[in-house]
């Protein structure tokens, strides 16, 4: 392929409407550079193209233009308007949106394409239904009115306005839907006997989303320049503009190089059709989503494909793709293999433990996990998409046929587990089985031990506080003891679990005491670190440290609380429609960034797997990650759990929590160490490295 059919499709005049492209920039960067360019480069671009929403939108734009009559539409407003002034006993809230719609400085014909051109593109590539005040404040903040500084209400009021004039005229339909959180929501559709939609837009919609999986290596980062996608560069979200150093990047790139296959298990995407995701409430099919899905999966199930990672502001990498995402839910992780290969006898133990991970449990060893699967696997209830393809996978290894099972493995609980490496702290490590002291320990048994010696009641099991344990470290309040989020469904929260086992009603207060002092109990050394972290909130919650490869941690914490605000529209026939829109304010007064300590700990556990990352590119190792968990295909299973341990042992050596509290604030560190604030235990490196079950 020649460059010239290259500039071909990057001269393509729609190509203005995406913002991130330079022509002159892309040929330089690689794979540009080679001016001999393979069809999959092309058809990379030509996926991107067909993805973009702001192309999209444009060609809605030009059918509105060309196809609809908005000069008749025009004077229509204008005597709607009219109607509205005329009537008798009008509110203030009245009187005011009567004014904007008069004194607005863009014509009503601008105002009316606007409207029609964002109802039409979010309508055609909606997953469910258009909310009502979702396309009313777009529209509004659309049309941009600069005299009213951007306020949120008064774009809310504007598009409401619009909105409720196109229903007068019998343009759009109002109706209500009922969301995943039970709640009615007002929806709007467009009519169609009014505006008939051409079907060259309905089949572009059917291409749009957000991102997919790329055909290509995606381009690499650079102190200089974003990678990712050929056209639609990859952000670094808020540190875009930072400097990370090399050492950040050559992590990212190497993620972004694992080469990917989808596993096409029908049975498998099936299932995963029915559940929740593709079905509202009514078991009515979200059949755009769906289309999406299957045209995503045709698409890549054809040949290999990449996954392009981008970082938050801590440093933790998120995959871009939308539709099929390596770091979904477990239907989607089950569809994603690496390159395949026979087996050797390590590779298929890796199977085994981790079919039993599935459909037993993590908590024992690896010699226990291999004898239960040998004694057990006539009758494996294989009751998880990826046990049953770990399954599939294992009887085609046993045959002798090459696997590419993504598995995974990650610390017993990430977060105490990382208080304890910072801490030294052998008792926070027994709990983790950072240290190994012969047999398996279990952080939320003994939390659910502890809470329940403290209350007197005996009901508590590891599965009503495990969500509870796992939030608190990462500064949850007494709120997380009403949480509805508990994997036991025997319970909703943990305060009802509490109450039925004394037998009682219990003050929240009263619980969240018990529930303080039992953690305290099992992990003080966290616990201790977790409140020293607090004592270095700033008045600017602004905080910035630079981790030992150079990424640039820069938070702006907002102490923030919902507000609600509505806006009104006037029907002709007088009656008043409100219309609700919540935004996020700052608490100028907040007293407590209870942000700061997740924010440490997240950022410690992103430098770990960028580490784990660099030293498996140096010996060719498959990497594929879900944050904190770390995946490879089963040969390479037990390396990789090396390399984990000896990333662990080294973060334990390297004082990372006084390297950043020093960057926040060097004299309260230094007040802090004077004051013996800063527990260090007795860990070793070599308990680390021993550990071989830390890490499963």
């Amino acid at each position: 392929m020649s460059a010239i059919k290259l500039n071909s499709i990057l001269n393509n005049t729609s190509m203005k409407f995406i913002a991130s492209i330079d022509p002159k920039t892309i040929t330089s960067i690689e794979p540009f550079s080679n001016v001999m360019l393979d069809d999959k480069v092309v058809q990379q671009l030509e996926l991107e193209l067909a993805q973009s929403y702001k192309l999209f939108k444009n060609k809605v734009k030009r059918f509105v233009s060309n196809e609809v009559q908005i000069n008749n539409l025009e004077q229509v407003f204008q005597e709607y308007i009219t109607g509205l002034e005329s009537i008798e006993d009008k509110s203030p809230h009245s009187e005011f949106h009567i004014h904007l719609l008069k004194t607005n400085k863009q014509t009503k014909q601008k105002w009316l394409q606007v409207a029609l051109t964002e109802l039409i593109a979010q309508e055609l590539t909606a997953s469910r239904y258009v909310e009502l005040n979702h396309i009313a404040y777009l529209v509004g903040k659309t049309l941009n009115n600069k005299e009213y500084n951007g306020d949120a209400v008064i774009a809310l009021s504007l598009g409401a306005n619009i909105l409720e004039f196109f229903r007068s005229i019998n343009i759009v339909s109002k109706g209500y839907q009922i969301n995943q959180e039970k709640h009615r929501i007002a929806s709007i559709k467009i009519n169609s006997n009014i505006i008939k939609v051409p079907s060259n837009l309905l089949q572009a919609a059917k291409s749009i989303r957000a991102n997919s999986p790329m055909l290509v290596t995606p381009l690499k980062h650079s102190p200089s320049s974003e990678g990712g996608q050929l056209l639609r560069r990859c952000v670094m979200l808020n540190n875009a503009k930072l400097d990370h150093g090399m050492k950040f990047y050559d992590a990212v790139n190497y993620l972004n190089s694992q080469v990917l296959k989808i596993r096409t298990n029908n049975d498998i995407i099936n299932q995963w059709f029915m559940t929740e995701r593709f079905y509202s409430d009514a078991l009515t099919e979200l059949k755009q989503e769906k289309t999406k899905v299957l045209n995503d999966l045709e698409l890549f199930s054809k040949d290999r494909f990449y996954i392009s990672y981008e970082a938050c502001s801590r440093g933790r990498l998120y995959s871009t793709s939308n539709y099929i995402n390596p770091q979904g839910d477990s239907f989607q992780k089950s569809m994603f293999v690496g390159e395949p290969e026979v087996l050797t006898i390590e590779g298929i133990n890796a199977l085994k433990i981790s079919i039993v991970n599935e459909v037993y449990s993590d908590k024992i060893t690896r010699e226990q996990a291999l004898e239960w699967f040998d004694m057990n696997q006539d009758k494996l209830e294989l009751s998880t998409p990826l046990s049953q393809v770990y399954y599939q996978d294992y009887l085609q290894a046993k045959a002798g046929r090459p696997v590419g099972s993504i598995l995974h493995q990650d610390m017993t609980n990430s977060g105490l587990g990382i208080y304890s490496l910072l801490g030294k702290d052998e008792k926070g490590a027994v709990l983790t089985n950072l240290k190994n002291i012969g047999k398996l320990a279990d952080a939320y048994k003994a939390l659910a031990d502890a809470l329940n010696k403290v209350l007197g009641i005996t009901n508590l099991n590891r599965h009503t506080v495990k969500k509870a344990f796992m939030v608190f470290l990462y500064g949850s309040g007494k709120a997380l003891l009403t949480s509805e989020d508990i994997d036991d469904e025997r319970y909703k929260h943990l305060l009802q679990a509490i109450e039925i086992g004394l037998g009682t009603t219990i003050e929240i207060d009263k619980v969240w005491v018990k529930f303080q002092e039992a953690m305290f109990e099992i992990a003080p050394a966290a616990i201790k670190l977790m409140e020293l972290i607090y004592k270095f909130k700033k008045e600017d919650s602004h905080y910035k440290w630079v981790m030992n490869d150079g990424f640039i941690v820069d938070i702006q914490v907002m102490n923030k609380q919902a507000v609600e605000h509505k806006g009104y529209s006037i029907s002709l026939d007088g009656k008043t429609h409100t219309h609700t829109i919540h935004t996020i304010e700052e608490l100028k007064d907040s007293k407590y960034d209870k942000s700061l300590a997740p924010h440490v700990i997240h950022s410690i556990d992103a430098y770990i797997l960028r580490e784990i990352a660099r030293r498996c590119a140096k010996v060719g190792l498959p990497l594929y990650t879900i944050h904190d968990s770390f995946g490879t295909t089963p040969n390479y299973y037990f390396e990789l759990n090396e390399i984990v341990r000896q990333v662990l042992a080294d973060v334990l050596e390297m004082d990372l929590l006084e390297d950043i509290l020093s960057q926040i604030d060097s004299a309260k560190l230094q007040l802090a160490i004077n004051r013996g604030m800063l527990p260090k235990g007795k860990l070793t490196r070599e308990d680390i490295l021993n550990a071989v079950n830390a890490v499963r």
